[in-house]
C-alpha cells in the first residue's frame, strides 16, 4: 500500500507526540476555521500549516491561516483537519473529520458569553459551502464532527459554555441533515467532556448514553471525567479516548481516531445547495436586524410578527402545502420560559399540541397553559417531561400527523438537541429552533437567532 509523506516538521510543532503517522494512508492539512486564537497555535506553526495548505492548493486556508494570529486573543478557536486518503487517485478532499479546540490563555481574558465565535448559521453555512466546492469536494464525502466538546476544568467562571456546546450540537444537525440527508455518519465521534455546570458523577456516564444512542463510536474524555468510567458504565460498542485539558493539542487521540474512521466506505451527498444557502442568507438577515433592536417591546414584537411567521412559512414552503396543510400537530419544549410556547402556539394555532416539560421550567406553565386553552378551545393540549420515549413520541404522531419539532436553544438545552437529532431522524419531523443568548440566566433580547431544519430522512 502505498504510504503518503506527511509533514513530519509540521505536526511536531502542533504537538504531536510521535512523527509515526506512517500507519495512516493520508495527508493531515491542519487548517485554521474562523476564528483562531493566537496562543493555540504559534506563529511559527501558522506559517508552516499556511505553507502546506498552499502546497496542496488551498490558497484560501493559507490566507485565513497567516491572518489568525492578528484576531484578538480571548476569542475562541477552531480547527478543521481535513483528510485526503489518497491524492493520486482521489483528487478532492473525500474525508474530513472535525474537532473545536480551544484552551484558556494566562495572559489573555477568558471569553464572556458576548465573545461567543461565529454566528452559527454563517459558520455551519461557510463548513458546508467549502466542503461543496468543486476543487475541493469529491463526489462522496462525509463529515465527522466533534458534539458538544468542553473541558470540565472551566466550569460556568466566566463564560457561558454551555451555549458554546448547543451552538456545536445544532452545528452537527445541520451538517448530517445537508450531507447525509438523514443517515447519520458511521463512527460518529461525540465528547463527554462537559459537566453542565454540575460536578456530579451522573453526568459523564450519561453523556456516555447518549453517545451510544446516537450511534458514536469513538467518545473522548478528560482524565478527571474518565476517573469516573467503571467498566459497567461504559457500553462495549463505544471507544473512550483521552481529551487532554492542555496543550499540545491531542493529536495521539486525533490520529488514533482517524486510523480507525478511514476505512469505512463514504456516504453519498445529495443535497441542494440553493435551498440550502438560501435558508442561510434568510436567516442571517433575520439575526442581524434582530440583533439591531434594544428596545425590548421592539425586539418581542419583531421576534412574533416576523421571525415565527417567516419559520412556520418556511416549513409550508419547503414542504408543499399539500404535506402542511391544516390541522397541524405541534411539540414544543417549554424550558426556562413560557414565551416561546405561546408565541408559536399563536402564530401557528394547531389543533394539537405535545409540551415537553423541562426540569427549569418556569413554574407558573400550569397557568401557562390554562391561558393558552382558553384562547385557543380548538386545541388538544398534552404535557410530558422533557425527554419522552420514542414510543411516545411516535404514538403522539400515529394519532395525527406532527408536522413541526419545536425547541428554544437557550444555554442549557443541547441535551434536548441531541434528542431532536435522533427524533428527527427516526420520525422525520421537521425542525424549528429559536437560539437566545442568556446573561444571568436571563434571556437577553434582541439576541434570538433562527434555526430551521427540514425533516431527516
Amino acid at each position: 500500500m502505498r504510504r503518503t509523506t506527511v509533514d513530519a516538521d509540521l505536526l511536531r510543532k502542533c504537538g504531536s507526540p510521535s512523527e509515526d503517522w506512517s500507519d495512516i494512508d493520508a495527508e493531515l492539512l491542519v487548517t485554521a476555521w474562523g476564528r483562531l486564537a493566537p496562543w493555540v497555535l504559534a506563529d511559527s506553526v501558522l506559517e508552516a500549516a499556511a505553507r502546506s495548505a498552499e502546497s496542496h492548493g488551498n490558497s484560501m486556508h493559507a490566507a485565513t491561516l497567516r491572518q489568525s494570529p492578528r484576531i484578538r486573543g480571548h476569542e475562541c478557536a477552531f480547527a478543521i483537519l481535513l483528510v485526503n486518503r489518497d491524492k493520486n487517485r482521489y483528487p478532492l478532499i473525500r474525508e474530513s473529520f472535525a474537532l473545536p479546540f480551544y484552551w484558556e490563555s494566562s495572559e489573555q481574558p477568558f471569553p464572556s458569553s458576548a465573545d461567543v465565535p461565529m454566528p452559527l448559521q454563517k459558520l455551519a453555512a461557510d463548513v458546508v459551502k467549502t466542503m461543496r466546492r468543486e476543487q475541493q469536494l469529491a463526489p462522496h464525502w462525509r463529515l465527522r464532527l466533534a458534539v458538544d466538546s468542553f473541558s470540565d476544568s472551566y466550569s460556568l467562571r466566566n463564560w457561558n459554555d454551555l451555549a458554546f456546546e448547543s451552538a456545536w450540537a445544532i452545528l452537527a444537525m445541520a451538517l448530517w441533515t445537508t450531507q447525509s440527508k438523514g443517515k447519520m455518519p458511521r463512527n460518529l465521534v461525540a465528547t463527554a467532556a462537559w459537566d453542565n455546570g454540575l460536578k456530579s458523577v451522573e453526568g459523564v456516564p450519561e453523556k456516555i448514553r447518549e453517545a451510544k444512542r446516537i450511534g458514536a463510536e469513538f467518545v473522548y474524555v478528560t482524565e478527571e471525567n474518565r476517573a469516573q468510567l467503571t467498566p459497567e458504565l461504559l457500553p462495549e460498542s463505544i471507544h473512550v479516548l483521552p481529551l487532554t485539558n492542555v496543550l499540545p493539542q491531542p493529536i495521539a487521540a486525533i490520529r488514533d481516531a482517524l486510523a480507525h474512521s478511514l476505512t469505512e466506505p463514504p456516504i453519498p451527498s445529495t443535497d441542494s445547495p440553493t435551498e440550502w444557502d438560501m435558508f442561510f442568507h434568510e436567516a442571517h438577515a433575520h439575526r442581524n436586524r434582530l440583533n439591531q433592536l434594544n428596545d425590548r417591546k421592539t425586539s418581542d414584537r419583531y421576534y412574533t410578527e416576523t421571525v415565527l411567521p417567516v419559520a412556520a412559512e418556511k416549513c409550508r414552503a419547503t414542504h408543499h402545502l399539500d404535506e402542511l396543510t391544516k390541522p397541524i400537530s405541534l411539540i414544543v419544549i417549554l424550558s426556562k420560559g413560557s414565551g416561546l410556547l405561546e408565541l408559536i402556539v399563536r402564530v401557528l394555532r394547531p389543533v394539537r399540541c405535545l409540551v415537553l416539560v423541562t426540569d427549569d421550567t418556569t413554574k407558573d406553565w400550569p397557568n401557562v397553559l390554562l391561558r393558552l386553552q382558553r384562547e385557543l378551545p380548538e386545541c388538544q393540549f398534552e404535557t410530558e417531561n422533557w425527554k419522552p420515549s420514542l414510543e411516545r413520541l411516535q404514538a403522539f404522531r400515529d394519532q395525527q400527523p406532527t408536522h413541526l419539532l419545536v425547541g428554544d436553544l437557550t444555554s442549557g438545552t443541547k441535551r434536548m438537541t441531541l434528542e431532536m437529532s435522533e427524533w428527527n431522524q427516526r420520525l422525520g419531523f421537521r425542525g424549528i429552533y429559536i437560539e437566545t443568548d442568556f446573561v444571568d440566566k436571563q434571556a437577553k433580547a434582541g439576541t434570538e437567532r433562527l434555526h430551521w431544519f427540514p425533516a431527516l430522512g
